[in-house]
């Protein structure tokens, strides 16, 4: 049993249906359990009579049912919206108005979010428990079937409302056989999944699942903190494949047991979402020196990932610097604006881009553009080639990649300065050797705030990975000669009184 992208369909294999397919904290399901809960809600979305492209919000954290949700509705021919239990309600409700969902799928016990939806269905009994009025919307695409949405992400945005990014029908088909063939993973194999369900790079693990019928294990936030069990977990369960952000095995390193001898069934190591520093490569080449370890990079409006490598130390020697690969079949880096040392902006072509942000033309029209008779998308981020092997050079915008997540730092101030007494705001990202390091942010207010208070304002409508680890107040803002906040001035000023 595995899914078919190209057919988008469950079909029949050589995989049993009584070999294990998830794995997580509270659960473990065969593949035979799997194509059951998938065919029962699809046989409800069928009985709702949904109409086909209609937005529908995926609640939860890790539990089976999510991506069995996901799968119905890819099935079925609706849109899933992934929405993580990290998210606090203000900010689905935003995500509920831009992609105009009535239905949510919810996959927790929490029953309060119910209350934002005209259709509500309840895992694990999937059952619906609420419905009124007419589920009449459908999500409009301009372009050709092959181009149907599949799903939407949501990203930080600079207005204080996340910003929704479509994802194609032909993307994920191009993406999931890229990543099935090119990194040497197969149905045998046991996939990490450690990603947040809102987070793009989770694709990558549950496509692979989906697409090859291997066994996936999840893993929560809560799992995550705790080394000693997941090492036992890895072991326990012969996990195959660490796919995560590096800042999350490098805490892994500092454990003496997280070696090849004590997981020999580790074989893989495929890394995105940030910054890849070479010591945490070389120290984790040192644990695991039979293992690949990959590198890739990609934006969600890119379908995730468009470039990899696999890495060795004949790389790093050469270049002496981290590269984020090659593109991936049927698409281009390009750089645009590159100064006299190759320096560009990293752009990407290819029939995997998204179609465009939601209710964003402004927005489009600035990041997705033509160039050559070909649709590009400018990522914000900058590099350089050599040799035809991609290398990031830091952003250019105020966006920031902090513990993997993507966050506009104008996101953060835009929502303090609706605190009744902060006059204004602005947020910086201090780095330490080209990685963001801490979030901070300056106010303008009459008197000192309680910091505990911003945070637990702050909270209220914004996820966890975008609060800032620190606040100070200041009087004025420093303003550059084009009369905008200096950030730089910031900076020193921060650094100055820390």
């Amino acid at each position: 049993m595995k899914y078919s992208f190209e057919d988008n369909k469950l079909i029949e294999s050589d995989i049993e249906k009584d070999k294990i397919a998830l794995i997580g904290s509270d659960f473990s399901w065969s593949w035979g359990d799997f194509e059951k809960e998938v065919n029962k809600l699809l046989q409800l979305l069928n009985e709702l009579n949904l109409p086909k492209s209609h937005p529908v919000i995926i609640y939860g954290h890790k539990q089976a049912h999510i991506i069995a949700a996901k799968t119905a509705l890819m099935l079925y021919g609706a849109v899933y919206v992934p929405a993580d239990v990290i998210f606090p309600f203000e900010r689905i409700q935003m995500m509920k108005e831009e992609c105009k969902a009535q239905v949510l799928i919810n996959c927790t016990t929490d029953n309060a979010i119910n209350e934002l939806f005209d259709c509500v269905i309840q895992a694990p009994s999937l059952t619906c428990i609420k419905q009124q009025g007419t589920i009449d919307f459908e999500l409009k695409n301009p372009l050709e079937p092959a181009n149907k949405i599949n799903y939407i992400l949501f990203t930080s945005g600079t207005t204080g409302r996340p910003k929704g990014v479509p994802i194609a029908r032909r993307g994920i088909v191009e993406f999931s056989h890229w990543i099935s063939n090119d990194f040497l993973i197969n149905s045998t194999d046991v996939l990490l999944n450690v990603s947040s369900l809102s987070f793009d790079f989770a694709s990558f693990d549950e496509f692979l699942f989906l697409r090859l019928g291997a066994t996936l294990v999840s893993v929560t936030s809560d799992e995550l903190k705790d080394q000693t069990g997941l090492i036992e977990k890895i072991s326990e369960h012969k996990v195959s494949v660490w796919i995560s952000t590096p800042s999350l095995v490098y805490l892994y390193l500092r454990d003496p047991r997280f070696t090849e001898a004590e997981l020999p069934n580790l074989h893989s190591f495929v890394f995105a979402g940030e910054a890849l520093p070479v010591k945490t490569y070389q120290e984790l080449a040192k644990r695991f020196p039979s293992a690949a370890i990959w590198n890739a990079y990609g934006p969600s409006e890119a379908t995730n990932l468009t470039t990899s490598v696999r890495l060795n130390d004949a790389i790093i020697d050469k270049y002496n610097a981290m590269p984020i690969g090659y593109p991936k079949p049927n698409s281009k880096i390009i750089l645009l604006n590159e100064d006299e040392e190759g320096v560009g902006e990293i752009c990407i072509q290819g029939k995997h881009l998204s179609p465009g942000y939601l209710n964003n033309e402004e927005l489009n029209l600035a990041k997705f553009i033509s160039y050559e008779n070909e649709r590009i998308y400018l990522t914000g981020d900058q590099g350089y080639i050599k040799d035809g092997l991609i290398f990031y050079a830091g952003r250019n915008d105020e966006m920031v990649k902090f513990h993997g997540y993507r966050i506009e730092l104008e996101d953060i101030s835009s929502t303090l300065k609706t605190f009744e007494s902060i006059e204004n705001a602005s947020t910086i990202g201090l780095k330490s050797k080209g990685e963001t390091k801490k979030i901070v942010t300056f106010y303008m207010a009459e008197n000192e705030l309680d910091s505990n208070e911003l945070v637990a304002f702050l909270r209220t409508k914004l996820p966890e990975y975008m609060i800032p680890s620190d606040f100070r107040k200041i009087d004025e803002m420093p303003l550059n000669t084009s009369g905008k906040t200096d950030k730089k001035k910031l900076e020193a000023i921060y650094l100055n009184k820390a």
